[in-house]
């Protein structure tokens, strides 16, 4: 069982959220779980 309660065959909610930089053209911003990559 993993801690967060998700089963062994689900994966992290994924998220996208564009623009988050005005001086970065086409920068976006991607979350799955805790991890966050811009």
């Amino acid at each position: 069982m993993r801690p967060d309660g998700r089963q062994p065959d689900q994966l992290r909610s994924v998220t996208l959220e564009t623009g988050v930089s005005k001086f970065a053209e086409g920068s976006c911003l991607i979350r799955q779980g805790d991890t966050h990559m811009l």
